[in-house]
């Protein structure tokens, strides 16, 4: 399933124009996870987009592919749906974005197969001067502070170091953005 999911991670790439390549390293108390997405989007009409997100970490896959529509200057909402690396393979997928005066709302759920195979990720971030801090929750990673230091204009560090209640244990996590 992950040739397949990396397959279309490829062939995908290449389609889009406007894409962000996000890699991660989780740190647990008994682990270190890496972990590798790619959300993109292609404008199709003036609010209208088509957009996707590949995930692929040791332990999950998953491809989405959907539509995104700009409600206004501020406010964009998403459905997407594709296969995730499950014996039920579809996945669907929901996800909110605002803006204002250098303030971001995200809000995502997905879900799978069966009642437990679902997945969420909310932030809050404030843009500074020099970095950005906020709070971001999402599950199976943790719940606490978020700071990125933008390097040049399409790179990006960040930390999110919290704890992780359904696993009831401390994290860390570091990753790169790099806008493509």
């Amino acid at each position: 399933m992950k040739k397949t999911i990396f397959s279309l991670f490829l062939v995908v790439f290449t389609l889009f124009a406007q894409a962000q390549l996000q890699s991660y390293v989780k740190f647990t108390p008994n682990s270190t996870e890496w972990n590798a997405n790619v959300y993109g989007e292609q404008t199709l009409s003036g609010n209208l987009s088509l957009n996707y997100f590949l995930l692929i970490e040791q332990n999950w896959s998953e491809a989405l592919v959907g539509a995104a529509y700009k409600v206004s200057e501020n406010i964009s909402l998403s459905l997407m749906a594709g296969l995730e690396q499950n014996p039920n393979i579809w996945r669907l997928s929901g996800f909110v974005f605002a803006s204002k005066n250098d303030w971001n709302l995200f809000l995502d759920y997905e879900q799978g197969g069966g009642v437990k195979n679902y997945w969420y990720k909310a932030s809050l971030i404030k843009k500074l001067p020099y970095f950005s801090i906020g709070m971001m929750s999402w599950r199976f990673n943790l719940t606490g502070l978020y700071l990125e230091k933008n390097i040049t204009k399409d790179l990006s560090i960040w930390t999110n170091v919290g704890r992780d209640f359904e696993f009831e244990e401390n994290r860390v996590i570091v990753g790169l953005n790099f806008s493509l």
